[in-house]
């Protein structure tokens, strides 16, 4: 994942591994072997990328899209994130197989994102993301993922992601996680400091 939030592993593990590069990504050429091979082996029906932010490279995307749908034809899974979803990326994966997505909201107060999360996000570009995705119908709805059980959140904070959740397209199929504080991570750094 390119992101730093403060909840997540990934941000500790960029800073155990300091100076290393951390983005990492197969060859789309690999990829499709790889799920030739499963479909031909396994016969697998479907395929699901748990890559954090599948969405993050238009060139990695538009070589993917082409042999997916050519070489692979099966429907898919995948995440995104708001900043790396454009209509171009999104219509490329629909058209290639993209039966669903999963998009990370977190939290719809700006506050907790910006200086809580280290997840620098604004809810327009929250919505806008949305709204693409409600054009694209997809044959399953998107899902948005929201933060809960955290301490740093205010009743107005809570009222916001209330407020961006009744914004997006109806109906609005979402997932609550609960707020997980990971030993040496930033969030739990946080907590300490504003003693929580």
């Amino acid at each position: 994942c390119p992101f730093s939030c403060s909840y997540c592993c990934n941000d500790l593990l960029k800073r155990l591994y300091a100076g290393q590069r951390f983005v990492r990504r197969r060859s789309v050429k690999d990829v499709i072997g790889e799920l030739k091979e499963a479909k031909a082996k396994y016969n697998i029906k479907s395929v699901l990328f748990k890559d954090e932010i599948f969405t993050f490279d238009l060139g990695w995307i538009e070589e993917f899209s082409d042999m997916y749908k050519k070489e692979v034809g099966l429907g898919f899974w995948c995440y995104t994130h708001p900043s790396f979803a454009d209509r171009n990326i999104l219509g490329l994966l629909k058209d290639c197989g993209m039966f669903n997505i999963t998009m990370g909201i977190q939290s719809g107060s700006e506050n907790i994102l910006y200086d809580v999360f280290n997840r620098r996000t604004a809810k327009a570009k929250i919505i806008e993301t949305a709204l693409i995705l409600e054009k694209l119908k997809l044959p399953l709805r998107p899902r948005f993922d929201i933060i809960t059980n955290n301490p740093f959140e205010n009743e107005d904070d809570r009222r916001q992601t209330l407020e961006i959740l009744m914004s997006l397209p109806k109906p609005v199929d979402f997932g609550l996680t609960k707020l997980s504080f990971i030993p040496g991570s930033k969030i739990n750094e946080l907590l300490k400091e504003r003693g929580l």
